[in-house]
């Protein structure tokens, strides 16, 4: 079970520990000004779920999101949908 456009506010914790889900994706935009979005990540971590963001926009978003603790994003910065999984990070 995933859950998308899960949002960032504290009472999140309680769709998560309700849900259990495996993952979790929030929103880059919102996570980014959202104060409680840390422990929201944090709270998925502790239950077993991975996260990711959606909508990253650039390069210091995606920094400063992986900083939060974000485990994978999506976004233009990244680059379109695709099935292909290679990305060089190190680049």
């Amino acid at each position: 079970l995933g859950l998308a456009r899960m949002p960032v506010h504290p009472r999140a914790h309680e769709l998560i520990d309700l849900l259990k889900p495996e993952w979790v994706a929030i929103d880059a935009a919102r996570a980014l000004v959202d104060p409680d979005a840390k422990a929201v990540i944090s709270h998925a971590h502790e239950r077993g779920a991975e996260v990711v963001a959606q909508g990253i926009p650039d390069a210091p978003a995606m920094a400063r999101l992986f900083a939060l603790g974000l485990d994978y994003g999506i976004g233009d910065f990244i680059g379109p949908p695709s099935g292909d999984a290679e990305f060089d990070f190190g680049a």
